[in-house]
């Protein structure tokens, strides 16, 4: 049974958008979108949804959570080309706790850099050349791993 033409099932607005039928239905459920339901129960979203959910995406690639994303949602301006300002506080803060973690990730790729430094030469295994590990699983016995470095 088909809607209104200028409705969507949710199988349609997944596949115009990408974004699977499990996320649009919890995207629903915390407000993000609002379906509107046939007799039989189905739910029937509009074409201008197709829009918020490509802006869900774009947020949600940035990392931005989606709690923040519900809270900005909203905010685009100019029929839907421009962010409002009020968004700016949010992407900066988002911007900054980003450049925690990667400095944070720094600091554990050194220490990890440094503790293999620290592993004695002797005991360090044998590196074997790319693509000569153990044989594919059930191709025989399997040999020993090599090691590889832990950070390259």
């Amino acid at each position: 049974m088909h809607g209104h033409p200028d409705e969507l099932s949710i199988g349609e607005l997944s596949r115009q958008t990408g974004v699977s039928v499990r996320a649009l239905r919890h995207y629903e459920s915390t407000g993000l979108l609002d379906a509107v339901r046939t007799t039989a129960g189905h739910r029937r979203f509009r074409r201008a949804d197709v829009e918020t959910v490509r802006r869900v995406k774009l947020f949600l690639a940035a990392g931005l959570p989606l709690a923040v994303v519900d809270k900005i949602i909203d905010c685009f301006e100019d029929g839907g080309a421009q962010l409002h300002p009020c968004v700016l506080d949010h992407l900066r803060s988002h911007a900054e706790a980003v450049c925690a973690r990667l400095e944070a990730l720094d600091e554990q790729r050194d220490a990890l850099r440094l503790l293999e430094e620290l592993v004695s030469p002797a005991a360090q295994p044998a590196r074997a050349p790319v693509g000569t590990g153990p044989p594919a699983h059930g191709a025989g016995p399997e040999a020993p791993r090599s090691a590889s470095p832990l950070i390259s």
